[in-house]
């Protein structure tokens, strides 16, 4: 085999061996994609950048190979590479990723569901948190209006029981003074009497003393 030949077979092995590494790197960026997902307009930046460093990379190889001599078979190499590694290798990893994001999205749906339920259960703990405050407010409300009656009350009867002294002491007043008044108009009768008596008493001395005159002077 001729040095021409040997030299064409290893640029075009080198070509597919470039394939194979550039689409293993793009299979990288997709399990990166899968693991971390993002927006379509970092996958356009990361797509860019990606042919951009391919691109660059067959570049390399043709000047280092061929001293920058373009080679459609070195090109066609590369897309052969890239074309066997997507439908074997690439394939596989492909369901492996399909089934890994699957296993992701329902790991993801689990644990919003677990989120979910932990969000709803601190919801009702603190709606139950909050009805149990409310009835303590109420409870102590109702307990001061109980005790605010209860004073109410007692302070009426107290007021009742001072307006029934009161009254008692006043009654006993007014007694004490119908007795004094009816004890003086008892005292002015009996002294009216004594005086009449002495009046009659005088009176019937000095007619018994105009008698005896009367006899003496017969």
């Amino acid at each position: 085999m001729s040095m021409t030949i040997r030299y064409e077979l290893q640029l075009l092995f080198a070509s597919l061996t470039v394939g194979i590494c550039l689409m293993m790197v793009y299979d990288g960026l997709r399990v990166f994609r899968t693991l971390v997902p993002h927006g379509n307009f970092w996958t356009g930046i990361e797509d860019a950048v990606y042919w951009a460093a391919s691109s660059i990379t067959t570049f390399l190889l043709l000047f280092r190979q061929n001293d920058g001599i373009l080679r459609w078979y070195a090109i066609l190499g590369v897309l052969m590479g890239m074309l066997v590694y997507n439908l074997t290798v690439s394939r596989i990893l492909l369901r492996l990723l399909k089934k890994v994001e699957k296993y992701l999205t329902i790991r993801k749906i689990k644990r919003q569901k677990i989120r979910q339920k932990r969000l709803e259960e601190e919801e009702k703990r603190r709606l139950l948190e909050e009805q149990k405050r409310q009835k303590k407010k109420e409870e102590k409300l109702r307990l001061r209006e109980e005790k605010e009656e209860q004073r109410r009350l007692l302070r009426e009867e107290k007021e009742q029981k001072q307006l029934r002294l009161r009254e008692k002491k006043e009654e006993k007043q007014k007694k004490r003074q119908k007795e004094k008044q009816h004890s003086l108009t008892e005292d002015q009768g009996q002294e009216s009497r004594r005086s009449r008596k002495a009046e009659e008493k005088k009176d019937a001395g000095k007619r018994k003393s105009e008698k005896k005159k009367e006899r003496k002077s017969e």
